[in-house]
């Protein structure tokens, strides 16, 4: 990419003392920054960008010094002051022009672009305006390009994303469906094991007791046979005492 800044330079007649004094600081202020001595220029620059015979040089020298310092914001602005207050068509696409750059700098393709269209329709000339326009609308193409590829990968992803979600959602509901079933069928096992043992409980409560009706009835039984023999006993004596024995002779 052409990186060209570019310094407008106002040379004017001198015409009294007095009027030699902007020119010859605005000189001064030129020389500090083709030294490399950008922010001396500023000090020079910035007693200048009022004074209406170099005002717009200095105002656009300094955006330069500014954009040198990497300090783009404020080149921006020294740039856009050049291109309100100037009356030439020309210093207006040269202002404009660096305002691409500086937007370039920036990582702001969008901006650039538009700086070096309205330098064009200004200068259409200018071919390095018309290079940096052309290159920078294929890296805006291309980022473009690639947000719009970005942009499909997140979508694809999030699809992706979303299709295991749910399928871990269906997963999770069929385990806990599984659970609930494997408790359902637990606890109508507990159920049927604790009517199992209510059952074998009570089978043998009714064991104990048949075999505490029997024992009882076996008793009665033998008290009855008992009492039976014990009648025949008494039944017995009774029939001794009424027999009567013969005296022999």
């Amino acid at each position: 990419m052409h990186k060209r800044i570019l310094s407008l330079l106002i040379v004017l007649i001198a015409v009294s003392v007095q009027a030699q004094t902007p020119r010859m600081e605005l000189k001064k202020g030129n020389k500090s920054y083709s030294e490399g001595e950008f922010e001396k220029a500023l000090d020079t620059y910035n007693q200048l960008s009022t004074e209406k015979e170099v005002g717009n040089a200095a105002q656009f020298n300094k955006g330069n010094s500014y954009f040198n310092l990497e300090d783009y914001d404020n080149a921006l602005n020294a740039y856009k002051a050049v291109e309100m207050e100037s009356s030439s068509d020309e210093e207006k696409a040269k202002a404009l022009y660096n305002q691409g750059n500086t937007h370039f700098k920036m990582g702001k393709m969008q901006e650039s672009l538009d700086a070096y269209k309205k330098s064009l329709l200004l200068n259409p000339n200018d071919e390095d305006a018309r290079f940096n326009y052309a290159l920078v609308k294929k890296i805006l193409q291309a980022q473009q390009e690639q947000q719009k590829k970005d942009d499909q990968k997140k979508d694809e992803e999030k699809k992706e994303e979303n299709k295991d979600n749910q399928e871990n959602k269906q997963e999770e509901e069929q385990k806990k469906e599984e659970q609930d079933e494997k408790k359902e069928d637990q606890k109508q096992d507990q159920q049927q094991e604790q009517q199992q043992n209510q059952q074998q409980q009570e089978q043998q409560q009714q064991q104990k007791q048949m075999k505490r009706k029997n024992a009882e009835n076996l008793l009665d039984a033998l008290n009855q046979q008992e009492k039976g023999v014990q009648r025949k006993v008494n039944k017995a004596k009774g029939s001794a005492k009424k027999v009567k024995i013969e005296k022999d002779w």
